[in-house]
This record gives structure tokens, sequence and C-alpha cells, in this order.
């Protein structure tokens, strides 16, 4: 089975449940969270070693509301994961278009995402998943 490096925007319950999903159908994979906070990053860090103890996990603070940065943090990942307020989502899929990396998020209003990213086209090369 294929590893993946795997880019969570957020360090949240959701984005760790996510995080330790991944890593038990997908053995090997590397996680990176991201967030604004620190303290919070760390903790799910930690958190998800305890679960996975196995894990390879990198923490980045940042803010994904500036997408060339989050693109460069997100730079050498297989595919980015919105774990952040709905709100944030536009943001992190905007960031992944400019690694040419698929995305996926948690659950966002579909026409307001589509209004903000404009018509997706197979010849971008990348995807978003709008839950």
């Amino acid at each position: 089975m294929t590893s993946l490096r795997v880019f969570i925007a957020g360090s949240g319950r959701q984005s760790i449940a996510a995080a330790n999903d991944l890593l038990k159908f997908q053995p090997g994979s590397s996680i990176t969270f991201s967030d604004t906070s620190p303290g919070q990053v760390e903790r799910a860090a930690a958190r998800l070693r305890e679960l996975s103890p196995e894990a390879a996990v990198e923490c980045h603070v940042g803010d994904v509301e500036n997408a060339p940065a989050t693109a460069v943090a997100m730079e050498g990942h297989d595919v980015a994961l919105a774990g952040v307020p709905y709100h944030l989502n536009p943001a992190v899929h905007a960031a992944a278009r400019r690694c040419e990396i698929p995305s996926v998020d948690m659950g966002s209003d579909l026409p307001d995402l589509e209004a903000e990213l404009g018509v997706r086209s197979s010849e971008q090369g990348t995807v978003a998943v709008f839950d």
C-alpha cells in the first residue's frame, strides 16, 4: 500500500480523528497538522502519537487565510484535508490548488465554494471534494 503525506489544516478533534483513521487504513502515511495555535497543534500531534505510536507527525503553525504561505507549507504533500471552520475551507482548497494536490473538507456549502473557487475542470489536474 502506498503511503501518503497528508496536510491537515486544523488540529481539533475531527482533524485528529481523521488523521488516526488515515493512519489506520493507509499505514506508513505521514501527517502534518497546521493551526494558528502552537499549543493546539502540539496537543494534536501528541494525541495522535498516543493513538498511533508509530505515526510520523509534523506540526506547522500558520494561518490558512494566507493561501500563499499555506501553499508553501503544503509543498511535498499528496493531499490536503480542511479540518477548519467552514468559512476557511476555500482558503485551504485554494492553497491545495496552488500545490496541484487534491483537497477535501469536512463540510461546506457547495454553491459558496464553487463561487469562491470558480469552476473546476480536469484541465487543472486537481480535485476539490466538498462534503
